[in-house]
């Protein structure tokens, strides 16, 4: 009988432990708006001065003060706190990382990440001003063609 009641207290000990450890969070979840197209994702890739806007909110759309990070390359660049929203510019190349820490919540479990990278090259492949990706409406062109009853046209491309 008296090992019974050590057990039962042992396992009301160990559930009690357990129950404090799972609300530790108070129970703030930050979710990001995947359908926002001006929102930050995860894995994106940005060109240099480019503007950044992070938005989060929790479940149920009300926003979620967190204090924020941002760091390049293992340095921290940014520090904000007690804020819902950061619009920022990335000027400098490298590989980033932005922390979430909501502002009522202890410990790490309410923490969350988002990679990004910052690539000179991204601009130079998608931003016609650098002369590397040209986008040229040629349907007149092909209309005269074929009103001259020619149906082949040839297009050369130099340097």
């Amino acid at each position: 009988m008296r090992k019974f009641a050590l057990l039962a207290l042992f396992v009301a000990c160990v559930s009690f432990v357990l129950v404090s450890c799972a609300g530790a969070a108070g129970g703030v979840e930050i979710i990001f708006d995947q359908n926002d197209p001006t929102a930050v994702k995860d894995g994106s890739v940005f060109a240099p001065n480019s503007l950044l806007k992070f938005a989060w909110s929790d479940p149920n759309g009300m926003p979620v003060a967190c204090d924020f990070i941002l760091e390049k390359d293992g340095q921290t660049v940014e520090e904000r706190t007690d804020v819902t929203e950061v619009l920022l510019t990335v000027v400098e190349e490298g590989v980033y990382k932005a922390y979430f820490i909501p502002a009522n919540s202890s410990g790490s479990r309410g923490i969350k990440i988002v990679h990004f990278t910052v690539n000179k090259m991204y601009e130079e492949l998608y931003n016609s001003s650098h002369g590397l990706f040209f986008k040229e409406d040629v349907s007149q062109l092909f209309a005269a063609f074929n009103a001259q009853g020619q149906e082949t046209a040839e297009i050369a491309f130099t340097d």
